[in-house]
């Protein structure tokens, strides 16, 4: 099975285990504002408030600097390089630590002379490499450019911080130049 497919499968599987967990069928209404863990059907009595001091969904804080097996590269440049690596390594795996002030990003990959796909993953590398919501891709075919493109506000998901880059070549194990570079919208 192709990165990409396991990937999907994974996205699929997390985002039916989510839609089980919030609710249990027909009646079942999720205020995505509400951070009460009673269901929208039952009643509360009048002289006691719903307990609003735990979020219904655990909050993940994004990581403010690279950790991880990772190249890092500075935000706003460029850097150069080729897959496979020396070592015959197929994927490479960077992290550029996005800053406070930028409302949002592009990170590109360009100057391929073979097929190579990009992911970026948020708020850790786990996201990344196992999937999960904060997982952006682009697996154009051929050398055409590819880019990945996040604006952070309003969005609640997409923070500054650390975003976790990886550059595959898939199945090919030709070799290919590159250029990775995160620059501000």
């Amino acid at each position: 099975m192709t990165h990409l497919a396991l990937r999907s499968i994974t996205l699929l599987i997390i985002g039916a285990l989510f839609a089980v967990s919030c609710g249990s069928g027909a009646g079942d209404q999720v205020d995505p504002t509400s951070t009460s863990t009673t269901p929208a059907h039952a009643s509360t009595p009048q002289s006691e408030a719903p307990d609003t001091t735990q979020p219904a969904v655990e909050i993940v804080e994004p990581v403010t600097e690279c950790e991880g097996p990772v190249e890092e590269f500075a935000f706003g440049t460029t850097i150069e390089s080729v897959i496979p690596t020396a070592d015959g390594a197929t994927t490479i795996y960077y992290c550029v630590e996005v800053p406070t002030d930028v409302d949002g990003f592009t990170v590109e990959l360009k100057g391929m002379s073979e097929n190579l796909d990009l992911f970026m993953g948020f708020p850790d590398l786990a996201t990344l490499t196992e999937g999960g919501f904060g997982l952006k891709y682009s697996t154009a075919e051929g050398t055409t450019d590819e880019w990945v493109t996040v604006e952070m506000k309003p969005n609640l998901l997409w923070k500054p911080g650390a975003y976790y880059v990886e550059v595959s070549a898939g199945s090919s194990n030709d070799s290919s130049p590159f250029t990775l570079s995160a620059t501000e919208l």
